[in-house]
């Protein structure tokens, strides 16, 4: 079992939220992805940002996923990071050829060195590209491995209605999942608004 406080005693902790497959730095990344140049100073939007990722991020394999993730807690421990709220893309499990469970088990591996000095809460992300049915089917089949204790909608504000995703979050509520979703970044005011009455 991870270990996770309560959120009551997580008021003195240092916290960290962050998408788990981009947290290891670029000196990691380029181990994996050599070409990569220095990103520019502006990406253009969301799909600017997710063209740049999409040419020069690593592949996702066994090897390069474990380097990072492992890489990624080590340095939440090394600046002082007690709590963390890490996104981890269920894409990144088929990309490696594992089933929601053996990538469950995964995870937990690469945080079992840091659990005295990390308290992990991984999130289950979703890509707001993706058909919700299909997100909402690797969800639950994600619950039951017990690893994951939060959803994340993530990605394009403008590609799906957000009130598509209105079930996923029942679900979610339902299993007591901690509950986010990235609103505003690039959408309007009316959007965030939407966003929290329909989610």
């Amino acid at each position: 079992m991870i270990p996770f406080p309560n959120y009551a005693d997580l008021l003195w902790l240092g916290r960290y939220v962050a998408h788990a497959f981009l947290s290891a730095g670029m000196d990691v990344s380029r181990e994996f992805s050599p070409q990569m140049p220095e990103p520019p100073a502006r990406f253009g939007g969301v799909k600017g940002f997710s063209s740049w990722l999409e040419q020069y991020w690593p592949p996702v394999t066994l090897h390069s996923y474990k380097k990072v993730i492992s890489t990624a807690l080590q340095r939440l421990v090394d600046d002082g990071v007690a709590y963390a709220e890490v996104s981890f893309d269920y894409h990144d499990a088929l990309s490696m050829g594992l089933s929601i469970e053996d990538w469950g088990r995964l995870i937990r591996s690469q945080h079992a060195p840091f659990t005295e000095k990390l308290a992990l809460c991984p999130e289950f992300g979703i890509n707001r590209e993706e058909d919700p049915e299909k997100s909402l089917r690797q969800l639950e089949t994600a619950m039951k491995t017990g690893v994951f204790r939060s959803i994340d909608l993530y990605g394009d504000e403008l590609a799906r209605p957000v009130r598509e995703f209105r079930r996923i979050y029942q679900v979610a509520a339902a299993a007591k999942l901690k509950r986010k979703a990235h609103l505003g970044e690039f959408g309007t005011a009316a959007d965030v608004k939407e966003g929290v009455e329909v989610l």
